[in-house]
């Protein structure tokens, strides 16, 4: 079994006062408050994405929130949907419950205010793509009642050659009962059409592969994939004195009609190659029914402010993979110059699925000294099963079972005005990769696995505006 670790992160953010709520004024830089990484529409900012904590990618490690909620995201929500986004980890996970060992990404969803807000936008890009997009916030009801939403495109041109297109669609609808309650119901997804598979080389031995073109295209046209992704749910945040109940039932589908992988192999330095396989897939299907529910309770008893936090969260989640079909493509093959081939009548075998069903139910503490430091306490028992039933008799089903007891612990210390130190413990249960195309197990997704963080670090204020944040951490994950 292998391990990764990673070590040493280190950041420098200058953090404007101010934050400005106009659309065509949003800023990453002004709505952040560390360097870990905040997204705000289209920009950016921070070491981290929502597609990369650390080295891995928190969608695919089950490691999503929307609005600080649980949602088992198959694939990114739609940008029509979206605020942005923020990073969990490090400092920036101080006083956030159930934290993951690799982070956290948390969506904030759109909302509309008390007045219509619109705004567009067109944009080219270098290798002469295009796109735009149109977005609104408009009122029903004063701030009672509000729907937010939008539709966007674009054809992409992209570096290695070929085009592909893009369009997706969202709306939010906001209904603000009384002071302080929300609830939200959204959906929205993105489309894609005509990506075509772009050939990965794999030279002979250790001679290196032949410089390549830009913008030129040396794959199959007919190797496209065309997929769907679609999300939806509800979130209710609902206050009743000293409690607060939170809960948010999502659902997250990602269907791929076609899917293609161009393997190049033996590929020598004048650009010839031994051989050349196309990866031929259809059909494919994941989809996840998740949610949370939460329960909250704060006291505040002096200067100190305690909060409890009670939550049970789970997920139902079906997939379908496999029935795909190594194409040879036969006599000469070339990585450096265009090989178009006729495409060829494919036969797919029949798939196979893979189900998930996990509950959790969890404890957090969190009690806050002003001006002294925060610390965090957190346990949860989940109870895991997955099955996977494979379409060839050959292979017996497998059913996995586990039932971890994962817990994190945290603390931060305010040491003066300037000087902060902030230090943690996390262990949780995350989604192992999928096998990638040159494996025997195509597209299999193994069970889950148990991981852990251990992280420490300074955030120093140079001056009010001006602040350094480094660390220190440690991650494991066994493949």
């Amino acid at each position: 079994m292998r391990f990764h670790r990673s070590l040493l992160a280190t950041s420098l953010l200058l953090v404007p006062t101010g934050v400005v709520a106009q659309r065509t004024q949003d800023n990453a830089v002004t709505q952040s408050s560390d360097a870990f990484g905040r997204a705000v529409g289209s920009e950016r900012t921070g070491l981290y994405s929502q597609e990369d904590i650390r080295g891995f990618n928190p969608v695919d490690a089950g490691n999503a929130r929307v609005d600080g909620l649980y949602f088992d995201l198959i694939a990114p929500l739609s940008m029509r949907l979206t605020d942005g986004s923020t990073v969990r980890v490090g400092i920036s996970a101080q006083g956030y419950p159930f934290p993951a060992p690799t982070g956290l990404v948390d969506y904030v969803l759109t909302q509309p205010g008390d007045r219509f807000q619109g705004s567009f936008d067109i944009d080219l890009n270098q290798f002469g793509g295009s796109g735009g997009a149109l977005e609104f916030k408009a009122p029903i009801a004063g701030d009672t009642l509000g729907i937010s939403g939008g539709i966007g495109g674009r054809h992409q041109a992209r570096p290695e050659g070929g085009t592909s297109s893009f369009k997706n669609i969202g709306a939010t609808l906001a209904y603000r009962p009384w002071k302080g309650a929300e609830i939200l119901a959204f959906a929205g997804g993105f489309m894609t059409r005509g990506e075509e598979a772009r050939p990965t080389l794999f030279p002979a031995g250790d001679k290196l592969p032949p410089r390549i073109k830009r913008r030129e295209f040396y794959g199959q046209e007919w190797a496209n994939r065309n997929s769907d992704v679609v999300g939806y749910g509800t979130v209710a945040k609902l206050p009743f004195g000293a409690w607060r109940f939170e809960s948010g039932l999502f659902f997250s589908q990602r269907k791929a009609e076609t899917a293609f992988a161009d393997l190049v192999t033996g590929v020598m330095p004048d650009g010839t190659a031994t051989g050349r396989t196309i990866i031929a897939d259809r059909d494919n299907d994941d989809k996840s029914l998740s949610g949370e529910a939460r329960l909250i309770r704060e006291v505040r008893t002096g200067q100190l402010l305690h909060k409890f936090t009670a939550s049970v969260r789970g997920r139902k989640r079906d997939r379908l993979f496999g029935g795909t079909v190594a194409l040879n493509l036969a006599g000469p093959n070339f990585a450096d110059r265009p090989d178009p081939r006729p495409e060829p009548i494919v036969t797919f075998g029949p798939e196979n699925s893979d189900k998930v069903r996990q509950l959790t139910f969890g404890l957090a503490y969190s009690g806050s000294l002003a001006g002294r430091g925060s610390i965090d306490l957190g346990i949860s028992k989940s109870n895991y099963r997955k099955t996977v039933d494979f379409a060839n008799p050959a292979f017996a089903t497998v059913v996995t079972r586990d039932k971890p007891l994962l817990w994190n612990v945290g603390a931060s210390i305010i040491a003066s005005r300037k000087l902060a130190f902030y230090g943690g413990f996390v262990r949780g249960q995350e989604e192992a990769l999928i096998a990638p195309e040159r494996a025997t197990n195509l597209s299999e997704a193994p069970p889950a696995i148990r991981t852990r963080q251990i992280d420490a670090g300074l955030r120093y204020a140079v001056t009010p505006t001006l602040s350094v944040v480094a660390g220190v951490f440690s991650v494991k994950k066994p493949y």
